[in-house]
């Protein structure tokens, strides 16, 4: 990694106030801050850019790679869920998918905090504005004001709101709002 260039101005010269965050269970633990700096200079590079297409799971995951989050890490030899990545026990999950599935994810990364794999993790989604443009763009008959069913922050912070209640792991959560 090139620490001179990644622990830089965090903020670009550009106007950002759209991405959204809430972290749970930090009380006792305190965020790893080079990995805070790496992932908001990615989030302000995804949300100043406008991009061709809407940056997918993919794409976005491709970013975290190429500054150091290793490969998947799965939660076990006989289970398929998994985080996108890991750097020095901080964990990250891309998920712009189904709403539901989505919750899937906040049990991988609690399962990996339990066999001590990781001691926070970021859980990077998107608005609730970008969800109805992706889905927009994949049905352009689709009605104003629908998603298709695709998870939000708010739909996080709303199922977290109750969940918070037994998922102990140091967790933000981000929700990116990216235009084409």
């Amino acid at each position: 990694l090139n620490l001179e260039i990644l622990t830089g101005k965090v903020r670009s010269n550009t106007k950002r106030d759209s991405m959204e965050q809430k972290q749970y269970n930090f009380e006792e633990y305190s965020e790893d801050e080079l990995s805070k700096i790496i992932l908001h200079r990615i989030f302000d590079e995804l949300e100043t850019k406008r991009h061709d297409k809407l940056p997918s799971n993919s794409t976005i995951v491709a970013m975290l790679r190429s500054v150091g989050w290793e490969k998947k890490v799965r939660v076990g030899d006989h289970c398929n869920h998994s985080i996108d990545g890991l750097l020095e026990k901080v964990g990250v999950c891309v998920y712009m998918g189904h709403s539901q599935a989505a919750f899937v994810k906040i049990l991988a990364m609690q399962s990996l905090y339990e066999d001590d794999l990781i001691n926070e993790c970021y859980l990077i989604t998107q608005t609730e504005k970008t969800a109805e443009l992706r889905h927009k763009l994949v049905n352009p008959s689709a009605r104003s004001g629908t998603n298709g069913n695709r998870i939000t922050f708010t739909d996080l912070i709303n199922g977290m709101s109750y969940y918070h209640r037994f998922i102990t792991v140091p967790i933000t959560i981000i929700g990116l709002d990216l235009t084409v």
